[in-house]
């Protein structure tokens, strides 16, 4: 599946330096690199070609008439006095500016001189001289460190501990020896969006009178709780402050759409214009109070609304500029965001800084799951994924019972989590419209979900402080989330249900008071393992989250209770109000089949806030077993459960074992397992993938250690299983076409020992085609064509090309190797055959069979006995097959042919010494032979295919190759006569 990444939107012009710096000949003085655990997310640099001229300086200086230009030389050692020197007599005017560890620098030189430049051997890359934008976090409360950047000019955000340096490229080396950071992250090209939806045509219309009865809010103001007083922060598109609803309650407007965030110009409208009307809809649901019409009151129709303003589209920089504001300047209780991005494994420095503002200042941030539903699981955006936030999906109550819009995103997240959290109504929703100081207007999404709980949470506030009762954002939350009522739907869709702002109003009244807090609690999920692992196979691995929420941020636990609980091992990942744990659920292979229970008690101290069931059954299995390891890769939906869903049930019920865990490759895991499956990884636009990467540090990096492990793995009999699309093109509204996809040089750099090269070519076909099996393999028995959207492989060596691009092609689309230990190898060159779509063969109907691939790859990949076919020879009418037994628990042939006239033989082996096996049978008629051997269980142990044409004629053995060479001239004949025939 290809995947639309936000983090791709609207790539900005290039921001040029205005004026040379004069040359000054002087020693660059660099620190030395350090050893930091800072995670850096770099600017995608592409140079596809391999010119040594980034891709997008070519393109730039192809559509300009300046003569000179600025640039950055990239050398592969520290710049030195000599370097300079010689490019001072090439006629370069060098800037004093020397960074990246003393690798960059930027100089003036001519168009034409680019090239010259590009050939100098110590010259690695000439790339754009193009001011970044540098996000840097510390995630924690002491944020001291960032006043080191002031070195920089920097912008510190001392609210949410974050600062911004705009700065080249590559400063991000620099940057981590300063001080102590989290991460450092190129967010110039992020963008996030609205989550809305255009309005549908239907008759129905509902009022936000009735959706405050829906929530229950109408329940807190007949308690006297109208939001009075509490200041209620929105960060959107801007707000029309003059409708009559907000009767002079938008206390303050600022807006952040400032081309020093980013933006492509300032934004010059007054104050009280919104363009887009998004702000404007989402601050009446929140705060409106039905002055023009009372049936389009909002949640807390006295709360204090201030507007940051960042537009429909807003760049990361913008949002956490408005961000500090918010949460340092204007000390806002609760804060809505009804907007997102994609959601990547990991905490960005997006989530870090809305961790730090509702942590270090106690805000209640709030904010829209996404609109991706349509999609499946998996499509929860971002920064909905942080554990801390309030993640709302949309509801629909247009008719009753409730039921959740078709369009609400799922979870769980790119990190396995459990979201969305609640759900508030977002389905036609009619609220204050921006181009009429008296009108309203209709609009879906979570956007329109989300407000409703900020409301909520303002009237929880203001029922809190008018009681005397300490809050905290994890008071808050947990509150809502264990009065929410369910609307019997799975967790994944709904979280804890829809909210009743009254019932959690009543719930903290009457909660004991314990170390200043009332004692409330609850958890997500509330039942464990997920309903997707219901049934856990011997021998299988689950890795599930539980999200605890309370009021308390230590002396927290579980227990684990039960039957089931000698199953289970618990860590903490993460501990606050909002505390996650790991939970692994581990079923040995020789686990009695049956029904195991149990139970997880959440507490604080000695009290139990929360208990959970634990309930599942123990299925029998085969015995093989695939780790799924998406460490690798920063697409969200690589989850057995995500994009892979159909594959992996389909796999799962034929009692192969597939686990799914994020883990070290050099951990000793692999000794678990008969296979490993790394699905698209190092995307360009993953930190990985930066080309000059000076000693960076990545979330997952694939270390050299963990190339050996798998190299070992192979070597021990294991099989290692790679697919992925490779690099594509990707045109930018406004900017041009830019590269993206798979960085197939950090796979070449293990595939390539044995034989399987990835080509840097791209796909340019709109959709998958079909392609066709290269002769007989076990893999593709029963397949005549299979669908391909992705690069192609270039093979040399024992490398088998088993799926070939095209006819008289000699590149694949699925390449194996085969280990003489029996280890193997498989490299696919797409995922669409194995996606949701693809392995129901929608993309090309009943023209292709990935299904049957897919599961005759899996057992190829997981047998435990491992065969080679070593000869197939033809003696008159004697056909004599050869084996050699690799590994595995001891030689069981047995297979059978298939005849011309559709008649079946059982076929019977020999051992002729030296791990060889021998079987032969009397190919009496011409035709079409079909041989199957297996080693092992038929039907799930290993096997090998094979077809071929006899003819009486034909004498003596037809080999393999043969076979092919005589089938590929035939065909590539027959289609050169076809296209003389229609010429």
């Amino acid at each position: 599946m290809r995947r639309g990444r936000i983090l791709s939107l609207g790539l900005l012009a290039l921001f040029l330096l205005g004026a040379l710096t004069p040359f000054v000949l002087t020693k660059a003085t660099i620190p030395e690199s350090e050893e930091s655990d800072t995670i850096i997310f770099r600017q995608q640099i592409v140079d596809a070609n391999g010119d040594k001229i980034e891709d997008k300086l070519m393109r730039t200086i192809e559509n300009q008439d300046d003569y000179v230009v600025d640039v950055v030389l990239t050398f592969n050692h520290k710049i030195t006095d000599y370097d300079l020197t010689k490019l001072a007599r090439a006629g370069v005017t060098v800037s004093k500016e020397i960074w990246s560890m003393g690798h960059k620098v930027k100089v003036s030189t001519t168009i034409n001189n680019i090239e010259t430049l590009a050939n100098y051997p110590d010259i690695e890359l000439v790339s754009s001289a193009e001011i970044r934008y540098i996000m840097v976090a510390i995630d924690g409360d002491d944020y001291s460190d960032l006043a080191a950047l002031e070195k920089y000019d920097a912008e510190i955000f001392w609210g949410v501990g974050c600062a911004l340096v705009r700065y080249y490229s590559g400063i991000e080396d620099d940057i981590k020896l300063l001080g102590d950071y989290t991460a450092i992250q190129d967010t110039t090209d992020i963008r996030f969006t609205t989550q809305v939806l255009e309005p549908e045509e239907t008759e129905v219309t509902i009022n936000t009178l009735h959706t405050a009865q829906t929530i229950n809010a109408t329940g807190m103001w007949d308690l006297g709780f109208d939001g009075s007083g509490i200041k209620v922060g929105v960060i959107d598109s801007g707000i029309n402050q003059n409708h009559v609803d907000f009767s002079g309650r938008v206390i303050n407007v600022q807006s952040f759409i400032k081309v020093e965030y980013g933006y492509d110009e300032d934004d010059t409208t007054p104050d009280d214009v919104d363009d887009h009307g998004h702000g404007t809809h989402v601050s009446g649901t929140i705060a409106g109070d039905g002055t023009a019409n009372s049936n389009y009151i909002g949640m807390a129709p006295q709360a204090l609304i201030y507007m940051a303003k960042v537009g429909s589209t807003a760049t990361l920089q913008a949002i956490i500029a408005a961000l500090d504001w918010l949460v340092n300047t204007i000390k806002v209780k609760t804060i809505n965001f009804s907007m997102g991005a994609t959601d990547t494994p990991g905490e960005t420095i997006s989530e870090i800084a809305w961790k730090n503002a509702i942590r270090n200042k106690k805000v209640v941030c709030v904010t829209s799951a996404g609109n991706e539903g349509d999609n499946g699981y998996y499509t929860m955006g971002a920064p909905a994924a942080l554990a801390d936030i309030i993640a709302v999906g949309a509801a629909d109550d247009t008719s009753s019972p409730v039921s959740f819009a078709y369009f609400t995103s799922r979870g769980p997240t790119a990190d396995d989590q459990v979201k969305p959290d609640v759900l508030a109504p977002g389905y036609a929703i009619w609220a204050p419209a921006h181009d009429s100081n008296t009108g309203y207007r209709e609009l879906y999404g979570t956007s329109m979900a989300s407000p409703h709980v900020t409301g909520a949470v303002a009237l929880l506030i203001e029922a809190c402080q008018s009681s005397g009762i300490a809050y905290n954002p994890g008071l808050i939350k947990a509150a809502l989330m264990k009065t929410a009522e369910s609307i019997n739907v799975d967790i994944l869709t709904q979280g804890r249900g829809v909210i009743n702002v009254g019932k959690a109003w009543t719930y903290i009244l009457h909660a004991p008071t314990v170390d200043s807090y009332r004692l409330v609690g609850t958890s997500i999920p509330t039942v464990e393992p997920l309903f997707w692992w219901e049934d856990l196979l011997q021998g299988q691995v689950t890795e599930q989250y539980l999200t605890f929420v309370s009021p308390y941020k230590v002396n927290l636990s579980i227990e684990i209770t039960g039957a089931a609980a000698s199953f289970i091992t618990s860590e903490v990942i993460r501990t606050h109000w909002s505390t996650v744990y790991k939970v692994t659920f581990s079923i040995p292979l020789d686990t009695t089949v049956g029904h195991y229970t149990g139970s997880i008690d959440f507490k604080y101290n000695d009290y139990v806030l929360e208990t959970i069931s634990i309930d599942f059954n123990v299925v029998a299995s085969n015995g093989k077993r695939m780790l799924l390891n998406y460490g690798t890769t920063d697409w969200g939906i690589d989850h057995m459960y995500g994009q892979y869903r159909h594959f992996s049930a389909d796999i799962l019920d034929n009692k192969y074992v597939i686990s799914e865990q994020k883990t070290s490759l050099d951990s000793g895991i692999l000794d678990n397992y008969e296979a490993v499956w790394l699905p698209d990884p190092f995307s360009l636009d993953f930190p990985n993938a930066y080309q000059g990467d000076y000693n960076a540090t990545t979330p997952t990096a694939w270390t050299e250690s963990e190339r050996t492990a798998l190299t070992q793995f192979v070597s021990n009999g294991g099989t290692v299983f790679i697919c992925f699309l490779g690099p594509n093109e990707e045109d930018i509204e406004g900017f041009g076409t830019i590269v993206t996809g798979t960085n197939v040089s950090t796979i070449n750099e293990w595939t390539m020992q044995y034989g399987i090269e990835a080509r840097h070519t791209y796909f340019t076909k709109p959709t998958p085609i079909i392609v066709h099996p290269n002769g007989s393999h076990p893999i593709t028995y029963g397949v005549t064509g299979v669908d391909h959207y992705g690069t192609s492989l270039k093979i040399s060596g024992d490398a088998v090309n088993v799926v070939k691009v095209a006819e008289g092609s000699n590149y694949a689309t699925l390449a194996v190797y085969q280990h003489p230990n029996g280890g193997r190898v498989i490299v696919w060159t797409t995922n669409f055959a194995l996606d949701s779509e693809g392995y129901k063969n929608k993309y090309n109907g009943i023209l292709t069979q990935n299904d049957v691939l897919g599961r005759n790859l899996v057992r190829w990949a997981l047998a435990k006995h491992r065969i080679q076919r070593t000869n197939i020879t033809v003696e008159k009418k004697t056909v004599t097959l050869t084996y050699k037994y690799l590994s595995g628990p001891g030689a069981d042939f047995s297979g059978k042919v298939s005849f011309p006239d559709g008649s079946e033989e059982s076929l019977t082996f020999t051992d002729i010494g030296n791990d060889l096996w021998q079987t032969q049978f009397e190919a009496g008629k011409e035709g079409l032979y079909d041989i199957l051997v297996e080693c092992g269980p038929s039907g799930t142990d290993d096997f090998d295919y094979y077809q071929f044409n006899f003819a009486k004629s034909g004498g003596i053995g037809i080999s393999p190759i043969v076979v092919v060479l005589l089938t590929s001239f035939g065909l590539a004949a027959w289609y050169l006569v076809q296209r003389f025939r229609r010429k």
